[in-house]
């Protein structure tokens, strides 16, 4: 049976802020999804940075179809509303399965496990 990798992508524009808060409620919705262990990015960049110039674009690169990846916000993807559909699009291409812990009332789930 195939492992599927879970990914926790956390991304603040300053290295003043703190993830402790996020971790915890990232990890709540893992365990209540049964996604498995996490594997953590944090990265501290501009939001406005083109999405290719962040973690994030690698991320994208290496999860595969039912991998999953985690997010506080759909914000934290890009601060450009055109730039976060992009990402969401190649997501959604590659099955990769998004939970946004602060969006629990959109599915971004867009693919169905067998």
């Amino acid at each position: 049976m195939k492992r599927f990798r879970t990914i926790a992508y956390l991304h603040a524009a300053t290295t003043e802020h703190d993830f402790e808060k996020s971790k915890a409620s990232i990890l709540s919705l893992a365990n209540n999804k049964g996604l498995g262990e996490i594997e953590w990015v944090e990265e501290f960049a501009s939001g406005l940075a083109p999405w290719q110039e962040r973690k994030i674009s690698q991320i994208l690169e290496d999860l595969q179809s039912g991998d999953n990846l985690i997010i506080q916000d759909i914000s934290r993807l890009s601060r450009f509303h055109g730039q976060c559909l992009e990402i969401l699009s190649i997501t959604a291409k590659k099955g990769i399965c998004v939970y946004a812990v602060n969006q629990s009332r959109l599915s971004f789930n867009l693919i169905t496990r067998r």
